[in-house]
């Protein structure tokens, strides 16, 4: 047999397998702590998400200016942030979504410099923001890391979804021209105490 013909064959299976090749579905992290950079056509800013999706709890921490005249603001607590090189957040979403509550914490222009909101919400936890049926597109390199490209349809939306090859972890989302970047994800428990009322706070119910 033709050794040219043979080269030729291994040729054609090796590219025909590289077009078919993807690697396993990613899987979106279930307790998890990120540091996330949102930025659209009209807003851009940095927040932490601390999510627990075994005990329904939500955190965000917001890193906003605040509209009171006192910006010294700080929370007595410990954590260790996502944001750990934004240091201490101006405001605290706490969201239990079990017990249906949700707790505002927020900067106050008078001692102790902190207020506390509760206020109601429906029993029902985010849905999974990896939508079902998504489809490799391609894997890249950028200047920071190798990622896996993902890409799905829901109705009239486009989302994009990035995660390191290595970690598995994600790194940018798109939903059409939003983008959700990744700046730092740690996956694994999370401490009880990340999702509840920092000590001293005391919380008063919203006025509807």
């Amino acid at each position: 047999m033709d050794i040219r013909w043979i080269s030729c064959v291994l040729i054609l299976h090796v590219c025909t397998a590289s077009n078919y090749w993807s690697p396993n579905v990613p899987e979106w992290p279930e307790v998890y702590k990120a540091c996330v950079r949102f930025e659209s056509t009209r807003e851009f800013l940095t927040t932490g998400w601390y999510v627990d999706s075994h005990n329904e709890w939500m955190r965000l921490d917001s890193y906003g200016v605040p509209s009171e005249s006192n910006t010294t603001y700080l929370l007595d607590t410990d954590d260790d942030y996502a944001c750990d090189k934004l240091g201490e957040p101006l405001y605290m979403y706490l969201y239990h979504y079990s017990q249906g509550l949700q707790f505002n914490i927020f900067p106050a222009p008078d001692p102790p410099y902190v207020q506390c909101t509760a206020m109601k919400i429906p029993k029902m936890f985010p849905p999974n923001p990896l939508l079902p049926g998504i489809q490799f597109v391609r894997q890249a390199r950028d200047n920071v890391t190798t990622f896996d490209h993902w890409k799905a349809e829901y109705f009239l939306f486009t989302l994009d979804y990035f995660f390191h090859t290595e970690s598995g972890l994600p790194y940018k989302m798109y939903v059409e021209t939003e983008l959700f970047e990744f700046l730092s994800v740690e996956s694994g428990p999370l401490d009880e105490s990340v999702f509840m009322l920092p000590q001293g706070v005391k919380c008063t119910w919203a006025q509807t």
